[in-house]
């Protein structure tokens, strides 16, 4: 039931029961909600998926800590992967996820094209529509495009996704070689890592407010190079 506690609540106990049943039949797999937590689910959701927009940290920090997991998405909202939002937001997404320890990004489309596909005309013989049903949501539901032969084209909001997700994942690899790199560096150097890793306003403050100067993540994003390529010499004993 997607986003039962945004849009239907009323299905709140349905969606309970339901998610008991999946429990007791296939206790293994994980029961993902897009919502961010709250009383009335707790215990039927394993991994809370809340919009990166909205969410309360203080609650989703104190499910975390009883053992829930977290997602997050995005829609409508900024930090965001509308054509019309700045495009670093597409970027610090990423970065989000990494400072409030989500795990996983959930998009609902790639290639919602269904106003663009209606008629026997397609683009470029006809103007494409930026939106999917909802006037001024443009490039929502869709990262990719459709080539005049039906290969598929590429956007520069899926190839900046594609960015922010290897900022992800230097910080991760930072963030664990911090502690294989003690006692092989000078403390100072470590520190210097760690910072890097736990950023704080010059990145993000919190999940409304954040970096609007590109410049300022690529700066970022080269220090944590630097920083992993030290910290790998150093474990390697070169």
């Amino acid at each position: 039931m997607d986003e039962v506690a945004v849009m239907q609540r009323h299905r709140i106990p349905q969606m309970v029961e339901m998610n008991n049943w999946v429990k007791s039949v296939i206790p293994e797999w994980p029961r993902l909600e897009t919502s961010a937590p709250e009383e009335a689910l707790v215990g039927a959701v394993d991994i809370w998926c809340p919009t990166l927009d909205s969410f309360d940290d203080k609650t989703l920090s104190e499910r975390m800590a009883q053992g829930d997991r977290l997602w997050f998405y995005t829609v409508w909202g900024r930090p965001g992967i509308m054509i019309e939002f700045p495009n670093i937001d597409a970027r610090m997404m990423f970065w989000m996820c990494f400072k409030y320890n989500a795990e996983g990004f959930l998009y609902w489309g790639t290639t919602h094209w269904d106003l663009n596909c209606k008629d026997d005309k397609r683009w470029p013989e006809v103007p494409w529509i930026t939106y999917n049903r909802q006037p001024g949501h443009n490039g929502c539901g869709y990262l990719i495009y459709p080539g005049p032969d039906g290969t598929p084209l590429s956007s520069i909001r899926l190839e900046t996704v594609r960015d922010g997700i290897e900022d992800y994942e230097y910080l991760y690899l930072l963030k664990n070689l911090v502690p294989q790199a003690k006692g092989k560096v000078p403390e100072d150097v470590l520190q210097q890592a760690m910072a890097q890793v736990q950023f704080g306003a010059e990145i993000a403050t919190n999940h409304k407010t954040y970096a609007q100067d590109p410049q300022r993540l690529i700066e970022a994003r080269e220090r944590i190079a630097n920083s992993i390529e030290t910290l790998q010499r150093a474990i390697a004993g070169k």
